[in-house]
């Protein structure tokens, strides 16, 4: 949701160079050779919001169904279950 609520900060493929390519509507990684760059919120918001399924990403301008959608893409694609989860924050707290 903050790539949503942000998408003004953000450039796409398209906006950086001229080239018509597949990727054109992604939003564009700045170039990062750093690990500590690599692993922050803006690059990786990027890179897992480049990621979702294609239909979900043509609602990034209707915040609300967006919201929607992804909350229901990730209950049906999570790779944990909700046990697995709630016993690994409980034994590790």
């Amino acid at each position: 949701m903050f790539v949503v609520n942000n998408l003004e900060s953000f450039q796409t493929n398209s906006s950086v160079h001229g080239m018509n390519t597949r990727k054109k509507t992604h939003l564009h990684r700045p170039a990062a050779n750093l690990a500590c760059l690599q692993k922050g919120v803006s690059y990786s918001c990027i890179k897992i919001f480049n990621s979702l399924p294609t239909n979900i990403l043509e609602l990034k301008n209707d915040k609300l169904h967006f919201k929607v959608a992804l909350q229901k893409y990730l209950i049906t694609h999570s790779s944990i279950s909700i046990e697995d989860f709630t016993y690994t924050v409980v034994s590790h707290s």
